[in-house]
């Protein structure tokens, strides 16, 4: 059995962002979020949420790269 290794700091902002940014996407719609809702959501500042996203359509292309893989 293999073990996972746990999630990095950064690769656990970078989740929390995109999770609420998907759920802010389903409940308001795409054109309706800011990435300023986006990074209120996930309790980062701004300029954090940029640091992993630098648009909504990042986002999105990251979805799709996920369901892609999986």
């Amino acid at each position: 059995m293999t073990e996972r290794a746990a999630p990095t700091r950064g690769q656990a902002s970078r989740e929390l962002i995109f999770e609420a940014a998907l759920s802010l996407f389903r409940k308001r719609g795409f054109d309706r979020t800011t990435m300023r809702d986006v990074a209120s959501k996930a309790g980062v500042a701004l300029g954090g949420a940029d640091n992993y996203f630098r648009s909504k359509n990042d986002i999105v292309r990251a979805y799709y790269e996920r369901l892609r893989a999986e």
